[in-house]
């Protein structure tokens, strides 16, 4: 586990936390920034719910929006490993018939 060696201070929804982490200040301000972009863009649908709901709201759909990369990523690395295999054995095929030649 990486050590937590760096502390940041960020700000989401008016207040303030101090968080440790392997990341860099600038990246920990922009994962608040998302987060209160988020967390803004359902407080403008929706103002009279609970501040909770509108915070678990915006993790639900900041987890639907990594569940979609990571399907996406997942669909890319299997179609580069099929494309993968079909060189190696248009390779094979070419380098088997130079052999015979």
């Amino acid at each position: 586990m990486p050590e937590l060696n760096q502390t940041t201070n960020i700000e989401i929804l008016g207040e303030e936390y101090k968080i440790k982490s392997d990341i860099s200040p600038e990246e920990v301000h922009k994962l608040a920034h998302y987060v209160n972009i988020k967390i803004g863009k359902i407080r403008n649908k929706a103002r009279d719910i609970p501040l909770l709901r509108m915070v678990v709201l915006a993790c639900l759909n900041i987890s639907e929006e990594l569940f979609a990369v990571k399907k996406q990523l997942d669909e890319t690395q299997n179609l580069m490993e099929d494309e993968t295999i079909k060189i190696l054995k248009l390779l094979d095929e070419s380098f088997r018939l130079s052999a015979h030649k």
